[in-house]
């Protein structure tokens, strides 16, 4: 079980050097995978994606399962208010949620 993004292809592939046509999916892939719950507040999340840094982030239920994938970009466009947006995906990204 993993996730994979663009940053995990540009660190793990490309950046070493490695031929993109026969590197793997599990080549590249983060196998540590944070998540956060259905049931978590909004800031839970946020101060969870701000400490490991991550712009997007699976949901799981109680059970485990995915339900969904949080990202930067949803906490921005639909719960943080307008002139708080830029504040806010800074903050993610420097590890300073608690400070928006």
């Amino acid at each position: 079980v993993g996730v994979i993004t663009d940053r995990d292809i540009a660190i793990r592939v490309v950046a070493e050097g490695r031929d993109a046509a026969d590197a793997t999916v599990a080549d590249a892939m983060s196998a540590e995978v944070v998540t956060c719950q259905t049931t978590d507040l909004y800031q839970e999340a946020l101060q969870t994606m701000g400490a490991n840094q991550l712009r997007r982030m699976p949901v799981i239920d109680d059970e485990r399962r995915v339900v969904g994938i949080i990202a930067q970009a949803d906490v921005a466009t639909r719960i943080a208010q307008p002139t708080t947006t830029g504040a806010l995906v800074e903050a993610i990204s420097k590890n300073e949620v608690g400070l928006v």
